[in-house]
């Protein structure tokens, strides 16, 4: 088995997660091209005249789309933290009934230079944490009953060490761009596989026009709820073998994070927990999930068996 640098894989893993995001605003332009195509091709029953009104309904809403985009990039921004805490039913955890906690997260804080981040627990007897924050200075770290219970000190720790890595990498601003970006991208297609638009004319280019047409929606339907979301889910399970190797950069072995997560895996099920984007931020899946090819292309993290073995390669 081959050994891998910490920083080698830290580095090949950020990589990637930054080049699965370029796509989103390369298949956002794409689809937009694609939709105007689509409604072109209808009145113009050309395709040279349905490019040239695309490319000049392209320039003409410019201005308009940018600025849809950054109203609900604004909108998500501003209130992603306080809906995460509704959605998690997320309580403050208080110094006084967890002190031991506080000492483990300020430590690796203090090792790290940055604020310590509020505590947050779920009351659920499953085993499972999350981070949220845009910065680490307006940070959080949840953790549930269960998983306070059941692991030991040094579990614990790997895993706060697992979620302020989060933190330290702003994956929170990674997670809630591709998740606007796919919002939006879906909306768009749905908005357009919805609405009916028929051709212009009559006979042979009418025809035409409706079938390429057609060909388009099928075109919009598989960006806008299949590849969108497997670009997104992609870039989760990135974030997560970063976090991974940032949790052992912290605590200086991968011996309890490996023990740590064969417990989770076993109960990681939050029952607060129904929403995958929620479900991106926790240190395990907490929805349910089947092992096969198609199961993993759809999840938010590498399986148990593979985040173990890339931890064995890194130390």
């Amino acid at each position: 088995m081959k050994v891998v640098g910490l920083q080698t894989f830290i580095w090949q893993n950020n990589f990637r997660s930054l080049a699965l995001m370029i796509l989103f605003p390369l298949i956002l332009g794409g689809l937009i091209f694609a939709i105007l195509f689509g409604i072109s091709i209808t009145e113009t029953s050309s395709v040279s005249g349905a490019l040239t009104g695309s490319v000049s309904l392209m320039q003409e809403l410019g201005f308009s789309i940018i600025g849809a985009v950054l109203l609900w990039f604004m909108v998500a921004w501003m209130f992603h933290t306080s809906m995460i805490l509704g959605m998690t039913g997320a309580k403050p955890l208080s110094r006084k009934e967890s002190p031991e906690i506080y000492n483990i997260v300020e430590n690796l804080c203090i090792s790290r230079g940055v604020p310590t981040p509020s505590l947050y627990i779920i009351e659920d007897s499953s085993m499972n944490a999350f981070a949220s924050g845009l910065s680490p200075n307006r940070a959080l770290i949840a953790f549930s009953r269960g998983l306070l219970e059941s692991l030991t000190k040094e579990e614990i720790e790997a895993v706060a060490a697992h979620e302020l890595t989060h933190i330290l990498n702003r994956d929170s601003r990674f997670m809630i761009i591709a998740i606007i970006f796919v919002g939006i991208i879906q909306t768009l297609a749905e908005i357009f596989l919805r609405t009916r638009i028929d051709t212009n004319g009559n006979g042979k280019d009418s025809g035409n026009a409706a079938l390429i047409l057609f060909l388009i929606k099928i075109l919009v339907y598989i960006i806008g709820f299949f590849i969108t979301l497997i670009v997104q889910l992609a870039i989760s399970r990135k974030r997560e073998y970063l976090a991974d190797a940032g949790a052992v950069e912290l605590t200086k072995t991968s011996k309890h994070l490996i023990s740590a997560l064969r417990k989770i895996s076993g109960d990681a099920r939050i029952e607060a927990i129904e929403n995958r984007n929620v479900a991106q931020l926790c240190i395990e899946n907490p929805l349910e999930r089947g092992h096969s090819f198609m199961s993993n292309l759809f999840s938010t993290h590498p399986s148990t068996e593979d985040r173990i073995k890339a931890l064995e390669l890194i130390g």
